[in-house]
């Protein structure tokens, strides 16, 4: 049917006073556009019947019912015209928004979906956004936040994504309990791993990724892997100590390709050049990244690392022997050196003429020695613990 078809069958059509009759005439004239539109292309005619019952003249009765008509073939049609035409109806409907709610909501889903196909991440996401405040429950809205965040996510609009799983927690608090099963959890916890993960929050990721091992049996290798992943990025401090701890004593990692890397941080030993790339497959895209000659999250990661590790056996070490021994510049080891030690996380102090880094405070020699005689025997006990576990020593 041609826009000018149309014309002549909607002034044809029964009058308000025979409302049954109407409805059975708009509902025979919307078929008709809708096969018009899938046999011929031809979207002149749907465009101006979607603009005619759209608009005041018409029942919101009749309006409603049309427009779930015209819409539900939508999703059949060639991504381009699916879009358009989508974005027609949204565009129609919106000076009547509150009351085609119901209607535009499987629109907007569709053509996310559709738009997600396409890779158009951050318009999908835009158009997911709209539903959340939309007619549906609080299981519905979760989801919807969800898939709204990790779209943005692909879309590395991670402002955006923030701003939406922000949401989830509330959310899941009001969500039936029968409905937080296992599945919605996996997913609820994957989200909130995978945007922390991206923003550089590692500490708060690896939490979040041990948790998901414990909700699904099958993926638990891959998301143990990134918990240690997440927790090797993370900064030094107590809360990544313990969990390096209880890490390295659940046999659940001893089998896993990056043990070695969790075995050499737990021991404070230094990693090599040559163990880090080793390792380089285990990381992701964005760890691995490095802007505007900035330290990649990887390579930040290992010298703080090793600057730890150094300053248990050595007094000092110089800018051009720290960066050979990760493969980074020696100008980046002085600026990760500095920043640790402005942010209290490594004790020392830093010779800019000589360009070397000074381990250690104002504590008095035998204090030191103390201190690393302690250190060293507590290591040695988990030595000791690990090797009885193996049956190689007996008492």
């Amino acid at each position: 049917m041609r826009a000018s078809e149309l014309e002549v069958r909607l002034s044809s059509a029964p009058t308000s006073s025979d409302l049954e009759g109407r409805v059975r005439a708009y509902e025979a004239i919307a078929r008709e556009v809708v096969d018009g539109l899938t046999t011929t292309g031809d979207a002149g005619a749907f465009v101006a019947f979607v603009e005619h019952v759209s608009g005041d003249e018409v029942p919101l009765t009749i309006s409603r019912a049309m427009i779930e008509i015209l819409v539900e073939a939508l999703p059949r049609l060639p991504f381009e015209t699916h879009r358009a035409l989508a974005r027609c109806v949204l565009e129609k409907t919106t000076p009547r928004v509150a009351s085609f709610e119901r209607q535009v909501w499987p629109v907007r889903d569709a053509l996310a979906t559709r738009l997600i196909e396409n890779d158009r991440f951050e318009e999908a996401g835009d158009v997911l956004a709209e539903i959340e405040s939309g007619p549906v429950g609080a299981l519905s809205k979760l989801e919807i936040a969800l898939k709204t965040t990790d779209t943005y996510v692909k879309a590395n609009r991670l402002d955006k994504a923030e701003k939406h799983v922000n949401k989830t927690p509330m959310l899941l608090a009001e969500c039936r309990a029968e409905e937080q099963n296992d599945a919605l959890m996996r997913w609820y916890h994957s989200c909130w791993g995978g945007i922390l993960d991206r923003m550089g929050k590692y500490m708060d990721a690896a939490v979040r990724y041990n948790e998901i091992s414990r909700l699904d049996k099958q993926t638990v290798e891959e998301t143990l892997t990134r918990a240690a992943v997440c927790l090797f990025l993370a900064p030094k401090g107590p809360q990544k100590s313990r969990m390096l701890q209880t890490m390295y004593k659940d046999q659940s990692y001893a089998n896993l390709a990056i043990f070695p890397f969790i075995e050499k941080v737990y021991f404070d030993r230094i990693l090599r050049a040559n163990e880090v790339e080793e390792m380089r497959a285990l990381f992701s895209a964005h760890h691995l990244e490095s802007r505007d000659g900035e330290l990649s999250s990887l390579q930040r990661a290992v010298i703080e690392h090793n600057l730890v590790s150094m300053s248990g056996v050595y007094n000092n070490i110089g800018f051009d022997q720290l960066g050979e021994l990760i493969g980074v510049s020696d100008v980046q080891a002085e600026k990760a050196a500095a920043k640790m030690i402005s942010d209290d996380r490594l004790t020392g102090s830093i010779d800019q003429v000589d360009r070397i880094v000074y381990f250690g405070g104002d504590s008095e020699p035998l204090v030191e020695w103390d201190e690393k005689v302690v250190d060293i025997s507590l290591k040695l006990n988990d030595i000791v613990d690990e090797m009885k576990k193996k049956g190689l020593v007996q008492v």
